[in-house]
């Protein structure tokens, strides 16, 4: 989307001059926020498209060559305004002091000018105030249309949490949010969970000389808030992030997928009984002598990573647990007990999971795909929600919503002091919860250990932390939820013990009473009648996505004839624009999961729309890759309707 953006960057950039020139520099100000703006989220729409460079979305944009010329002169035009504007702020401000910048509204127009980035989205990224110019600065900002804000505060009122953070929605600026974090704290991740949308933010400080650098503490606190922001993004960011490779593979495993059972099915094994997962956190192997001694009281969920160390010890559990995409084959361990583990997995990872020697296995939908005929097909109208950013968290999840007794876990040090999993994957692609040496060592952010000890951690285990204090916390009625980790992270709302002290009441019938391969199957589900309801499945959700590529096919051509024609009525547009938005809104929509990153890049760019050419234009090209992406998801769900006919017929 570079070309529909580039040329008004480019007239308000010569606007921004003109009006400095001439001696209004609010005019200016005005227009160049404007352009922060617009780069911000073009910015972000590059990235949704994944291209890593403008070469590469020169190659991939299919642009002939005077397309190419001339994109190739607006950007060097352009990048010769935005410089200018860089140096006459850059000028302005250094005439000033600090004190004097702070002592009239122009002075802090200016600062805010030269703090500002070039590219600033004043509604998605956070300022950070600092010192005691922050509430001035917090409405200079404001006035600018500046929503987020985080308060750096130096010391702690009395009346504020003594660990971390206090959330304050001033009831006078209702039109942004504001945090107040406290010099040192060790923040909760889930305080800023408001403060962020689909896009990971820019966050910058105000409050320090233009120039200044930042005291050794002011470092440290942005560093803690920057690592907690990114681990709240983690927790928003979904599959949506791999669309194409997450429906790839559950279309292409189709044939497959209706032989198996689904993890509905597994309900009646869960409900009453007292399930152990055992997590691949260092500490495992403290507590693998322990847990061969109790095995016959625990049903026992391993994380893939876990497994090796768990068979090589002669512990077996019931179910092996797997909801990433990724390339996992590498650590499936090679051991002739590995048949009698079932496996409980999404039904849209990694192909080679599913070869990898399991008993039984069990599918479990994407929380994103829940409601579409196909995924019903699969697992019926009522699934286990897989929530959670980790493996662990997910089967926390599942078991308490399957009615289980109590919930222990081991290996769950969600810290870094003891070492590495007890299984590192080799060549696998993790996506963001892989975690990197360099910040494993350079790791600043600290969790309370189970012995009243700080540990440190990193943002991605205090994300995986809240959220299992949030499953305690939800489910407290229900279940009880026993942390016997011997080393590691404080879970609030769990009870902390050894696993040998860990008393409790065998379920009327204990898993190791249930036979090994008895699953509790209706008469709708099966494998025949899964089979008849998938296809048919996929041929309802076909049709669909065939009359979406349709209605966007004659979008594309009537925006393209307004254009044109230079007309303004827009009527035919609203009403087809109504007929797609109805599709893609519906409950677990393919078609919307599969096309999500022009969703985001469409909603970014609508955002800075000056004129209505400018917004026939966006919209004509989001309608055209929603159109091509829609055949291309017909293509791969006639595959699969091909490949599961003839898989039923043999």
């Amino acid at each position: 989307m570079y070309l529909p953006v580039i040329e008004p960057i480019d007239r308000l950039c010569t606007e921004a001059l003109e009006s400095a020139r001439s001696g209004d520099i609010s005019k200016a100000r005005q227009l160049i926020d404007r352009v922060r703006t617009m780069r911000s989220r073009l910015s972000r729409s590059v990235h949704n498209h994944r291209w890593e460079s403008i070469e590469n979305w020169i190659q991939n944009s299919g642009l002939d060559d005077k397309d190419v010329l001339r994109y190739r002169e607006q950007a060097s035009v352009l990048s010769k305004r935005l410089d200018i504007i860089g140096e006459w702020i850059s000028g302005s401000v250094s005439n000033f002091s600090y004190a004097e910048l702070m002592a009239s509204s122009e002075g802090l127009g200016l600062y805010v000018d030269a703090v500002l980035p070039a590219a600033w989205d004043f509604s998605q990224d956070i300022a950070i105030l600092v010192g005691e110019n922050a509430a001035i600065l917090h409405e200079e900002l404001r006035s600018r249309g500046q929503q987020k804000f985080i308060h750096l505060r130096a010391e702690r009122d009395d009346d504020s949490d003594e660990k971390s953070i206090t959330l304050r929605l001033a009831e006078s600026d209702a039109e942004s949010d504001s945090v107040e974090f406290t010099s040192g704290s060790s923040p909760n991740a889930e305080i800023f969970s408001h403060l962020l949308g689909e896009e990971i933010p820019l966050i910058v400080l105000f409050g320090l000389e233009p120039t200044a650098e930042p005291e050794a503490v002011i470092k440290e606190d942005f560093e803690r808030i920057r690592k907690s922001l990114s681990a709240v993004f983690l927790g928003k960011r979904s599959i949506k992030e791999w669309p194409e490779i997450f429906t790839d593979q559950w279309l292409g495993r189709m044939h497959d997928l209706p032989d198996f059972g689904s993890a509905s099915e597994l309900r009646p094994k869960f409900k009453g009984q007292n399930v152990l997962i055992a997590s691949p956190g260092p500490s495992l192997t403290d507590s693998l002598d322990d847990l061969k001694q109790r095995r016959a009281e625990f049903l026992v969920i391993a994380p893939i990573r876990s497994l090796k160390a768990l068979l090589e010890a002669e512990v077996v559990p019931d179910y092996a647990f797997h909801v990433d995409a990724t390339d996992f084959s590498s650590i499936i361990p090679e051991h002739p007990s590995l048949t009698n583990v079932s496996l409980i997995c999404g039904d849209y990872v990694h192909s080679s999971i599913f070869d990898g020697g399991f008993g039984d296995i069990y599918v479990a939908p994407d929380p994103s795909m829940i409601g579409n005929a196909l995924s019903t097909a699969l697992h019926g109208g009522d699934p286990p929600l897989l929530q959670g950013g980790c493996v662990a968290t997910c089967a926390v999840a599942m078991s308490a919503q399957y009615g289980a007794a109590s919930i222990t876990l081991i290996g769950q040090d969600l810290s870094i002091s003891k070492g590495k999993y007890v299984q590192q994957t080799k060549g696998a692609r993790l996506g963001f919860v892989e975690n990197k040496e360099a910040e494993r060592e350079n790791a600043v952010l600290t969790c309370q250990g189970i012995n009243g000890e700080r540990l440190r951690t990193q943002d991605d285990y205090l994300w995986f932390i809240g959220e299992m204090e949030n499953a305690a916390a939800y489910y407290a009625s229900e279940v009880e939820f026993f942390n016997c980790t011997t080393h590691g992270a404080f879970l609030k709302g769990w009870t902390h013990e050894p696993l040998l002290d860990r008393r409790l009441e065998l379920p009327a019938t204990s898993s190791a009473e249930l036979p090994a391969n008895d699953t509790v199957v209706s008469e709708s589900s099966s494998q025949s009648h899964r089979h008849s309801k998938v296809a048919q499945a996929i041929g309802l959700e076909r049709a669909q996505v065939d009359e979406a590529a349709i209605v966007c096919d004659r979008l594309v051509k009537e925006l393209h004839r307004l254009m044109d024609a230079g007309e303004n009525d827009v009527t035919q547009v609203d009403e087809l624009e109504e007929r797609l938005k109805k599709m893609l809104e519906e409950k677990g929509s393919i078609l919307h999961f599969y096309t999500s990153r022009f969703t985001m890049a469409l909603s970014a760019a609508m955002k800075s729309v000056t004129n209505l050419k400018e917004n026939l234009s966006i919209s004509a090209e989001y309608y055209h890759h929603v159109g091509a992406d829609a055949r291309k998801l017909s293509a791969s769900m006639d595959s699969a309707l091909k490949t599961l006919t003839s898989a039923k017929s043999s």
